[in-house]
């Protein structure tokens, strides 16, 4: 038996420090697998959005998909007026506070791209292929206490200040908004199972700290560490949403912008500490679709 693994990823992102990594874990399976007991497996990288197809027909045994489907194919066309009047003023995100039809586009723009990658899979995936989906969602269709809703709202908050200080100009805040959407658990269990292609062998809801780095069990930090926290927070996130800071509000201010969000996450940190829900999903392809 021999394996064919195929790593995705946008084009614009860099596919070098992930092949650059295959020589040295190959090693250590080496090292640590000995023998005939190492199957030869070969891989091979596949630029292109998830949402649509990659491979022929019946063609892949297994897709992982780790840590993607939050994110959006694009920004919804419904967060402004026919007449291109934002409908999302002062946030990047929904609140609790949006309108009703706010929170329905990012909704509803999820459910479309879900759908596509569904079926995209079901086609690829030979009979009784599998699918494993791992991303940050939601809990319950009330956003908790670490849901994207405060996340992402902190970030808001450190950029209309900018706005109020004459920093960034406010149309461009209010023409502003992530391609992301923390989906409730409710909500993807049933899309999977109205689409009908396949079965939901498991679900499972995980909790994980905002911080990549926090292992501990207690609900509270300390002092001396919520600061620490917060940078380790804000780090991560500036990796993923800074080529879009940039392309909507240019360089100059990353550092300004990034300073002020680091100081409202820990803040928040050091009032209780905020978790992400992770959703797990394990799937089985239907042979009648």
């Amino acid at each position: 038996m021999e394996l064919q693994f195929f790593l995705n990823d946008l084009p614009r992102n860099d596919f070098n420090s992930l092949f650059l990594s295959l020589e040295g874990f190959k090693k250590r399976l080496e090292r640590e697998i000995k023998g005939d007991l190492l199957v030869p497996y070969y891989v091979a990288g596949v630029a292109g959005s998830f949402y649509g197809r990659f491979f022929p027909r019946a063609s892949v045994h297994l897709f992982y998909s780790s840590f993607c489907l939050m994110r959006l194919s694009q920004v919804s066309e419904r967060l402004k007026t026919e007449h291109g009047v934002p409908l999302n003023k002062g946030n990047m995100y929904w609140t609790e506070t949006s309108l009703v039809e706010i929170e329905k586009a990012y909704q509803e723009k999820f459910q479309k791209d879900f759908s596509i990658f569904l079926m995209s899979c079901h086609t690829e995936l030979n009979v009784g292929g599998r699918m494993m989906l791992v991303f940050v969602g939601r809990r319950n269709k009330t956003p908790g206490n670490g849901d994207f809703v405060h996340l992402y709202g902190l970030l808001g908050e450190a950029l209309n200040l900018m706005v109020l200080e004459g920093i960034v100009p406010e149309e461009k805040v209010d023409t502003f908004n992530l391609p992301t959407y923390g989906a409730s658990f409710e909500e993807v269990e049933s899309m999977i199972q109205n689409e009908g292609l396949f079965d939901l062998d498991r679900a499972e809801i995980f909790e994980s700290s905002w911080d990549p780095f926090d292992d501990s069990k207690d609900d509270f930090y300390t002092i001396s560490n919520h600061t620490r926290s917060g940078k380790n927070v804000v780090n991560y996130i500036r990796a993923v949403v800074e080529p879009l800071i940039v392309h909507q509000f240019g360089v100059a201010i990353l550092d300004d912008l990034f300073k002020r969000y680091t100081h409202r996450v820990s803040k928040h940190l050091l009032k209780e500490k905020a978790n992400y829900i992770i959703l797990v999903f394990a799937l089985k392809k239907k042979a009648y679709k």
